[in-house]
């Protein structure tokens, strides 16, 4: 009776303990990126909620080159660069995923 015992137990923990991760939706889009090296124009734009801002350096594992836009994208921002200001504000990036 024990060892039936023990084993339903372990069971149910296997069961519970299997659990999906929680998917990753998108909050975000990038729409245009804008390849020339002048000052304030390099850059992927990025549409999030009712604001537009710019971001000039993606994580390490991230390709947004290979894809056609409007790209589907979860992102957490750091701060505000204040490296310029002339049509929207560049933000660091502290994480990115392509949502397919």
């Amino acid at each position: 009776m024990r060892n039936i015992f023990l084993i339903v137990a372990l069971c149910c923990l296997g069961i519970s303990c299997k659990k999906d991760p929680a998917k990753v939706v998108a909050n975000a889009e990038v729409f245009r990126f804008n390849p020339l090296k002048c000052g304030c124009c390099w850059g992927w734009y990025v549409k999030k909620g009712t604001d537009t801002l710019k971001i000039d350096e993606l994580p390490g594992h991230v390709d947004l080159f290979n894809q056609n836009l409007p790209i589907p994208i979860y992102i957490e921002l750091g701060t505000e660069k204040n490296n310029c200001n002339y049509d929207y504000p560049y933000f660091e990036v502290r994480r990115l995923e392509v949502i397919k």
